[in-house]
């Protein structure tokens, strides 16, 4: 199963960055590849909390469920359903408050491809540089977010204040 782990300190609040990250449902407010989130079962926030994420592509989404979490600490999301060709797919979070108004945080992301051998190599090969960029993107989403209330559109972009940022 192959494995990414991102550590990163985001110059943006410790308050901000896990606001944005617990508020599951609407992660296209931050997410640079996703077009439109929503919550579909379970909870507005923690433990079974489950999204439908829209890719800007207009293909592919995922939906992800939150099978694990720590209240301003921690959360663990599996992906549940999707089109990208994985039998499993997981996310962990960490974050706590770092130094001058900074937040550390890790991911850490494990998956197992479809298509047994050739997919195992193609994980590795292909798909894993791929998460990173992702997940790297997404991150600075969440400090662009987090530092101006702006949506961060896709690519990156920044658009409209949300009213309560304003």
């Amino acid at each position: 199963m192959p494995n990414l782990t991102i550590i990163k300190e985001l110059n943006a609040p410790y308050e901000q960055v896990w606001e944005i990250l617990d508020d599951f449902g609407n992660t296209h407010r931050s997410h640079p590849i996703v077009k439109h989130s929503e919550i579909v079962d379970g909870p507005q926030r923690g433990l079974n909390a489950e999204r439908r994420c829209d890719l800007y592509d207009g293909k592919n989404f995922a939906q992800e469920r939150i099978t694990g979490y720590q209240p301003g600490s921690k959360m663990r999301i599996e992906v549940v359903d999707g089109t990208f060709p994985m039998k499993e797919m997981i996310v962990t979070i960490a974050v706590k408050p770092a130094r001058l108004n900074r937040t550390a945080i890790k991911l850490n992301l494990t998956f197992t491809p479809k298509f047994g051998p050739i997919g195992a190599v193609m994980g590795v090969l292909a798909m894993k540089p791929q998460f990173k960029k992702m997940l790297t993107l997404w991150l600075q989403g969440v400090e662009d977010h987090a530092n101006t209330g702006r949506l961060v559109l896709e690519g990156g972009k920044l658009g409209q204040p949300l009213p309560h940022a304003a």
